[in-house]
């Protein structure tokens, strides 16, 4: 192949490369985890404005590595970081064969695949200066547009994202965006202000840098003004975590930065941030409640890896496992808000451990990265990445973890690392585990992003009152298996009053998520109503719900509502002093909690219950 053709290829897949790095923080802002709800635009306008479901990101990744896989192979690899890569993925297999939710943890694994592939595309494609160059040049462009839309958004744009969340299905996600509207906590492109803060935290210092070594008075006045409208906009995003790790990025900036003598004066200022921070704690002045529920999360977390330690409970799975170790009085959520914290739980210790010398051998390289203004800066990134990842969940945010990996290739790159020398039969066979690896992996994706698509389709149909086509959707949908699925077709099929059918989706439901606690829960309420219905099989029915809200609660122990529910049930089997028992402490469950449901107490009153717990 003539010379300048090769060039010309390998300029192509540079620019799809750029192209997907640039467009990440931009339009792949939300959470890739399974059970997370995804918003599927309809409209151009939707297209536009709108996150994009993750499964595009994904697709493209690994379509763009398929095609640059001749030109990939002669590049030379980093062995040590090739090694921790290996690792992650290998003993994720024992993870994932014994997930609680198989679909969950094959879509994470891809995800993570994705960001490990970007990675090896900087390495290797991005590989001279040039490059660097105008790929900070690519980041900074969208970093522009993220934050001057933050700041429309805070002076007039929350009014338009109210009408797009009339649109939204999940009322608890909904609850969610509609709190930081009403403190008027900015969010971008990212749905969550703190995800936001995290973006800004990774720009900061390539602005800072970009500064420092220009030499034309315009473009020192630009970068003082992108400086500044990254500190305003973190600002506006209140995250309270964004601001300390923003705190101690300045501080290690000016420790490298001034000159030897001066470094007291500079860790003097850092003992009276700790100091002011402290207090700020101590008195409250920090959000108490924010901190409290991470301590929460924490506790729960550290829970779930002592049962789990070595194999994890699957990638992707925390929002299924969480409930099960729940704290009384905690709040609900599907991310454990540390992202070590969460790795650790879900893909178990070896996988773990490869992962923290991912990250962990790039740091060796430090007087490498501190001769290197582009190399520093992106370490300092990449340090408040790390940082802010023991508060938050930026890693299952594509927009924002894919800059770290894309970091981490930029300073490989520019520090001559070793690598290995491939043989051409390698090279080949190599080739060979990639395409089998990849090639069915998009085309899971693909299908599962169909499903995915159905699914969404079919909830607003249903909330259009459009049933039948709601049902064709899932119906077509399921063959993937996805748990949400399967809990919408069957509560679907009930209110057509199918209940054969619905037991069935709920079923399959359980075995897909084997500790989702709400498949059991409706299978219970089912039987209840069925034994209501026949005088005959009565007591095998009424046996048959007390035993699946039993399973409800054994996954979901401190949910105050299936309490309630198993006393209703034993109350009405005959067992009043097991009734009075769970009446007891649904009661005591329900003060404790922090979203009261209001159907605890009403079905306690209906089963013959006073607020004591005393049957009437």
């Amino acid at each position: 192949m003539p010379l300048s053709k090769k060039i010309k290829i390998d300029n192509i897949f540079r620019l799809l490369l750029l192209l997907i790095i640039l467009a990440a923080p931009l339009k792949f802002g939300l959470p890739f985890v399974e059970n997370i709800p995804n918003f599927w635009p309809g409209s151009l306008d939707e297209w536009l404005i709108w996150s994009w479901p993750a499964e595009i990101f994904c697709l493209g990744v690994c379509v763009l590595t398929l095609l640059a896989l001749p030109v990939l192979i002669k590049k030379k690899v980093p062995p040590a970081f090739a090694v921790c890569g290996l690792l992650i993925f290998v003993f994720a297999v024992p993870s994932v064969i014994g997930s609680v939710a198989l679909t969950a943890s094959l879509v994470q694994v891809i995800q993570f695949g994705a960001y490990f592939l970007v990675w090896w595309l900087v390495v290797s494609l991005l590989d001279d200066e040039k490059s660097h160059e105008i790929l900070i040049d690519c980041i900074l462009f969208s970093s522009v547009i993220i934050m001057g839309y933050a700041v429309y958004q805070y002076f007039s744009g929350f009014d338009a994202t109210r009408e797009i969340l009339k649109n939204m299905d999940d009322q608890a996600f909904r609850g969610i965006i509609e709190s930081k509207l009403g403190q008027k906590r900015v969010f971008s492109t990212f749905i969550y202000p703190n995800a936001l803060a995290g973006y800004l935290l990774m720009i900061f210092p390539l602005c800072v840098v970009r500064l420092k070594i220009t030499r034309s008075i315009k473009e020192k006045l630009f970068y003082i003004s992108l400086t500044v409208l990254s500190v305003y906009v973190m600002a506006l995003t209140q995250s309270r975590g964004g601001l300390i790790v923003l705190s101690v990025l300045i501080f290690l900036m000016l420790y490298f930065w001034v000159p030897e003598r001066g470094r007291k004066y500079v860790w003097s200022l850092g003992c009276c941030g700790a100091l002011f921070f402290v207090w700020a704690v101590a008195y409250s002045k920090i959000n108490a409640g924010s901190w409290m529920a991470r301590l929460d999360y924490w506790e729960s977390g550290l829970n779930i890896v002592r049962d789990h330690l070595f194999t994890g409970t699957g990638p992707g799975t925390t929002g299924y496992v969480y409930p099960k170790y729940m704290l009384a009085g905690a709040e609900e959520t599907k991310m454990l808000h540390n992202n070590f914290l969460q790795f650790l739980a879900e893909w178990g210790l070896v996988s773990f451990v490869g992962f923290l010398a991912f990250w962990g051998l790039l740091f060796q390289k430090t007087k490498a990265i501190l001769r290197d203004h582009v190399s520093m800066a992106c370490a300092l990134g990449l340090t408040a990445f790390l940082i802010h990842s023991l508060v938050d969940f930026d890693l299952y945010v594509p927009g924002i973890a894919v800059l770290a990996f894309t970091f981490h290739g930029m300073i490989l790159g520019r520090s001559h690392t070793t690598s290995i020398k491939i043989r051409t039969w390698q090279k080949f066979g190599i080739c060979v585990i990639l395409v089998l690896i990849l090639a069915p992996a998009g085309l899971y994706l693909w299908q599962y992003a169909e499903a995915d698509y159905k699914t969404y389709a079919a909830e607003k149909s249903i909330r259009a009152g459009e049933l039948k086509q709601g049902l064709d959707f899932l119906e077509d949908a399921k063959k993937m298996k996805i748990p949400f699925t399967w809990h919408l077709l069957g509560r679907l099929h009930w209110q057509m009053g199918h209940w054969d059918r619905a037991e069935d989706a709920f079923k399959q439901g359980a075995k897909s998520a084997t500790t989702y606690s709400e498949f059991d829960a409706n299978l219970a309420r089912g039987y209840f109503k069925l034994s209501s219905q026949s005088s005959e099989q009565n007591e095998h029915y009424l046996k048959l719900a007390i035993d699946h809200m039993k399973k409800a609660i054994k996954n979901f122990p401190v949910y105050a509502l299936y309490h309630a529910e198993l006393a209703a049930l034993y109350q009405k089997s005959g067992l009043r002093n097991q009734a009075g028992e769970e009446a007891l402490q649904a009661l005591e469950y329900h003060k404790l909690s922090r979203n009261k449901n209001m159907k605890t107490t009403e079905i306690l009153q209906q089963a013959g219950f006073r607020t004591g717990g005393e049957a009437l």
